[in-house]
C-alpha cells in the first residue's frame, strides 16, 4: 500500500522529520494543557458542583433530564467529574481537555487515512495544527471549560472513535462477536448531542452506501445504528427539551423565513471569527482537491472513512438544531461545524493524492511551518490567561478571607483583561440571580454580589 501511494521507505532524514513532528505534537499538546491549568471555573461549573453536591450524580442527571437536556451519556460524566474533583483542582480536567485535542487530531488522521505508513506523523501535526487555530476562539467554550469541555470536547472525541469504528465495520463480511456492545456504543453515540446528529447520519449514509454484502440484521453497521437510533431517541424525548426551548422567546417558531435568516446570521459569525480566514481556506482547499481527483474505479477502493462530501454536509448542518431555538444560540455551537470542516479537507486531499497517486511526503514542511507559528502565538494567549487566572485566584482569596457567616460584596473585574480563551461569567449585583447563588452554596456563604 506505501508503495502504491508514494510513500516508500523511510530514510534517515524521514526519521528525523518524523521525530521532529512527534515533538511538535507534544509541544502543541503541552500548550493547551497550560492554558487548561490556568482556565479558572465558570459560573455553570460552581452551578453544577451545588447540584450534584445537594442531590447525588444520578439525581442530578435525572433532574437535568427532566428540566434541561436529555443529553445522558454527557451529563452523567459531568456530575461525576464535579463529584469528585473539588474545585481548585478543576483546572487539571481543563489542563487534560486541553491536551487532547492532540488525540482529537489522531482520531481525525484514522478516520480519514491520511498520511498512513512513513507520513503518519507530520499528517497528525498538520491537522494539530490546523485543528487548535481553528477552534481556539472557541476553546474557552468547548474545551478548557470544564462544563463545556465535557459537553462538547469530549462528546467529540467519543464521536470520532465511534466513526472510525464504524469506518472499520464497512468491509466486515459476517456477524460480530458481542454485538450488543456495538449496540451499546451506538446508543453512547446517539445520546451525545443534538448538533451531532446531522454529522453522523450524513457520516453513516456514506458509510452505509460502502458495506460490503452481508445480512442487513447481523451486519455491524445495522447494530452501531440501531443503537445510534436509540440513544437519540432518548435525547429527543426528554421532557427538558421542551422546558429549556420554553426559556428563551421564538423557540420552535414555524416561521421558515426566519429560520434560514438565523441560520445564514450563524454562518457568518463562525467564518467572521477570528480563526474565520482559516476555515475559508479550509473549505477551499477541500473544493479543490475534489475537483482536481480523477477517478479511478469506485470510491470505496480510496476511501477509508466518510467521503468529503458527508462530511462538508454533515458539518454546514450541524447547527440547524441551533435554528429551532435562536434564543440559546451560542459561539460554541459551531465547535462541530470546524471540527468536521477540517475532516472534509483532510478526506478530500487523502483521497485526491491516492488516486492521482501524488506523494505526501512534502506534508512536513507546512506542518511545521505550521506548528513554529501556532506555537508562538499559543505562548503569547498562555501569558494573558494566566494573568487573567491569577486575577481571579485573588478575588477568591478575597472571598475565602471573609468572615463566616457574612454576606460578601467583591468589586467588579476588568472585563478587558479577560482572554477569549477564558470562559468567564461575572456575579450579579443582585445576591438572588445567577451565578451568586450557586457560588454563595459552594463556598457556603449567606450571599455573594458585587458591589
Amino acid at each position: 500500500m506505501n508503495d502504491e501511494i508514494g510513500l516508500g521507505r523511510k530514510s534517515p532524514s524521514g526519521r528525523l522529520i518524523e521525530l521532529i513532528c512527534m515533538v511538535g505534537l507534544i509541544g502543541l499538546g503541552m500548550q493547551m494543557a497550560a492554558l487548561g491549568i490556568f482556565t479558572w471555573p465558570a459560573a455553570d461549573d460552581f452551578c453544577n458542583i451545588a447540584n450534584v453536591t445537594q442531590s447525588g450524580v444520578l439525581a442530578a442527571v435525572a433532574e437535568l433530564w427532566m428540566q434541561w437536556s436529555g443529553r445522558l451519556a454527557t451529563s452523567f460524566v459531568l456530575y461525576e467529574m464535579f463529584d469528585h474533583i473539588s474545585p481548585g483542582r478543576l483546572p487539571w480536567a481543563s489542563a487534560m481537555l486541553g491536551g487532547s485535542t492532540v488525540l482529537a487530531a489522531w482520531l481525525v488522521a484514522k478516520l480519514t487515512g491520511l498520511g498512513e505508513g512513513a507520513e503518519i506523523w507530520p499528517a497528525r501535526l498538520l491537522i494539530t495544527v490546523l485543528l487548535i487555530f481553528c477552534i481556539l476562539p472557541l476553546a474557552g467554550q468547548t474545551v478548557l471549560w470544564p462544563t463545556g469541555g465535557v459537553v462538547y470536547h469530549l462528546a467529540l472525541l467519543y464521536c470520532l472513535a465511534w466513526l472510525c469504528m464504524l469506518a472499520n465495520d464497512v468491509r466486515v463480511t459476517h456477524a460480530p462477536r458481542r454485538g450488543w456492545l456495538r449496540v451499546l456504543a451506538g446508543v453512547v453515540a446517539g445520546n451525545l448531542m443534538e448538533l451531532l446528529w446531522p454529522v453522523a447520519l450524513a457520516c453513516i449514509v456514506s458509510l452505509w452506501r460502502r458495506r460490503y454484502s452481508a445480512s442487513l440484521w447481523e451486519h455491524p453497521l445495522f447494530l452501531s445504528v440501531a443503537g445510534w437510533g436509540g440513544g437519540a431517541f432518548l435525547l429527543a424525548i426528554a421532557p427538558g427539551n421542551m422546558r429549556r426551548a420554553d426559556a428563551t422567546s421564538g423557540s420552535f417558531s414555524p416561521d421558515i423565513g426566519a429560520k434560514l435568516h438565523t441560520y445564514v446570521d450563524l454562518l457568518e459569525s463562525v467564518f467572521s471569527s477570528p480563526a474565520g480566514g482559516g476555515l475559508v481556506l479550509v473549505c477551499l482547499m477541500t473544493l479543490m482537491f475534489m475537483g482536481l481527483r480523477r477517478r479511478r474505479g469506485p470510491d470505496e477502493a480510496v476511501l477509508l472513512g466518510p467521503s468529503p462530501r458527508a462530511a462538508m454536509l454533515g458539518a454546514m448542518l450541524s447547527v440547524t438544531p441551533m435554528v429551532l431555538v435562536p434564543g440559546q444560540i451560542a459561539p460554541r455551537n459551531a465547535y462541530f461545524l470546524v471540527v468536521f470542516l477540517i475532516i472534509a479537507c483532510a478526506a478530500a486531499f487523502r483521497n485526491w493524492s491516492v488516486v492521482a497517486a501524488q506523494r505526501q511526503t512534502g506534508i512536513w514542511l507546512p506542518a511545521l511551518a505550521g506548528a513554529v507559528g501556532l506555537s508562538w502565538m499559543l505562548s503569547g494567549t498562555i501569558t494573558l490567561q494566566r494573568e487573567a487566572f491569577v486575577m481571579l485566584e485573588a478575588r477568591q482569596a478575597e472571598i475565602l478571607d471573609a468572615a463566616p457567616g457574612h454576606k460578601v460584596s467583591v468589586a467588579p473585574l476588568d472585563y478587558s483583561r479577560i482572554p477569549g480563551t477564558l470562559h468567564f461569567v461575572e456575579f450579579s449585583r443582585n445576591e438572588g440571580d445567577f451565578p451568586n447563588t450557586c457560588i454563595a452554596q459552594v463556598f457556603g456563604l449567606p450571599g455573594i454580589a458585587l458591589r
